[in-house]
């Protein structure tokens, strides 16, 4: 508990630093900055501090109250808890539509899509997502908003993906890569290529898929993420074999079993 408050602490510090830079015309209180990070790093924390805030917020502005709303939708989504229900969403979103503030209307479009999604309501999440992405622009020169929109787009493409259309998820997931590109994010380009490399296959264009998979095989061996070298290798065997070039495929599922990992030999097996 007292490593928890030490983590609290040190965020909050570093809220009210960033408060007099970045908040404009409201300023949030510091522990509702520190929720806001901790969600992205520490989720268990995150957890902890939202609990301990919710008798606070009776009496906080609406502002701030809205604004720990949506973090307590952030926290939810990223701790795998429920959700609230669409009623709640729409009348949050409504509120950072008319009244809230704007910064955070791109982050209120992205969490009601997780919300929908949830719900198995396709359409409704990718009309919300496409809505975020339209907001943030093409390319958002703050760090948070770049990796919103990465986010966003990588969303928008697993929905296409799961609609089996492929080449609108292939626009999507090049999107998330160029966002991820310029922020270094060497596992959200790792993913992203992935991505693009089982779409890609899904069109028939093979060999792209084949290129997609080498290329992020090379970048998580230069990042040395053995689980993602085992992951792709995989994609590739499995590629390989569907192609009828088994001999490959047979050694590229034997290199992928080096690396023990119970989930990812289930599918290596299976090639």
């Amino acid at each position: 508990m007292k490593k928890l408050y030490g983590h609290i602490a040190a965020l909050m510090l570093a809220a009210v630093l960033l408060l007099t830079v970045q908040c404009g015309p409201h300023r949030y209180p510091a522990e509702l900055l520190a929720l806001d990070s901790l969600a992205d790093s520490q989720v268990d924390s995150a957890v902890v501090l939202m609990r301990r805030l919710a008798p606070l917020m009776t009496k906080a502005s609406e502002a701030d109250r809205r604004y720990y709303e949506l973090l307590c939708i952030k926290t939810a989504d990223k701790a795998s808890l429920a959700l609230p229900t669409d009623t709640a969403t729409r009348q949050l979103v409504s509120y950072f539509e008319n009244d809230g503030d704007r910064r955070l209307l791109p982050t209120a479009y992205y969490y009601a899509a997780r919300i929908y999604r949830a719900h198995n309501d396709a359409p409704q999440a990718l009309d919300y997502l496409q809505k975020a992405d339209k907001l943030l622009g093409p390319s958002p020169e703050d760090h948070r908003q770049l990796h919103l929109k990465a986010v966003v787009n990588s969303q928008t493409g697993y929905l296409f993906s799961q609609q089996k259309l492929y080449q609108e998820a292939l626009e999507a997931f090049k999107r998330a890569y160029h966002c991820d590109s310029l922020m270094n994010d060497t596992t959200g380009m790792i993913f992203n290529l992935r991505d693009l490399g089982y779409n890609s296959e899904n069109i028939g264009e093979r060999k792209r898929s084949l290129h997609c998979f080498e290329l992020a095989v090379r970048l998580a061996r230069q990042s040395n993420d053995s689980k993602m070298v085992a992951i792709m290798r995989t994609q590739m065997a499995a590629a390989y074999n569907l192609m009828g070039k088994y001999e490959i495929a047979l050694r590229l599922a034997k290199d992928a079993g080096r690396y023990q990992n119970e989930g990812n030999l289930m599918a290596v097996y299976s090639v």
